[in-house]
């Protein structure tokens, strides 16, 4: 009997407690760090934002999410970490020129769907499936399966 009455209990705060620990959090865009702010205001000024989360486990980073599906997330600081598409093309002063050129001049048919900024460089996804690599310069790498 003591053993159902301690399973009920630790069940029960269990259940109490797991909301208090979520790791993201609904927040405002005027909640957004002022980097995240200006980033949306100047390259996505017409997209209306759906929602944004921000995680306060951690306090590491911030996602974006706008009516047409395009997803952006930040840093702590609000620097962009990336965008996706979400099967919509991708462009903009945000994707470093020398990717720009690079895919204009060898990938003439395939548009940026996503694009992910990480220390050492830039992972980009194409909408025909294939996968870039670029060094923090914007030059070129390799191609990942």
């Amino acid at each position: 009997m003591k053993g159902k009455v301690f399973f009920v209990v630790v069940l029960l705060m269990c259940l109490v407690c797991i909301p208090v620990f979520a790791a993201d959090k609904e927040i405002t865009f005027e909640q957004l760090p002022a980097n995240a702010k200006s980033f949306i205001k100047q390259h996505f000024p017409s997209e209306k934002i759906s929602w944004i989360t921000k995680d306060v486990e951690h306090n590491t980073d911030y996602d974006v999410v706008f009516e047409s599906g395009l997803k952006i997330d930040f840093d702590a600081h609000g620097n962009w970490t990336e965008v996706d598409g979400e099967s919509l093309p991708l462009g903009g002063s945000y994707i470093p020129q020398p990717i720009r050129e690079y895919l204009s001049k060898n990938y003439r048919n395939a548009t940026i769907e996503k694009i992910d900024a990480k220390r050492n460089g830039y992972e980009i996804e194409l909408t025909d499936g294939r996968e870039l690599v670029f060094d923090k310069k914007g030059s070129f790498l390799r191609m990942d399966d």
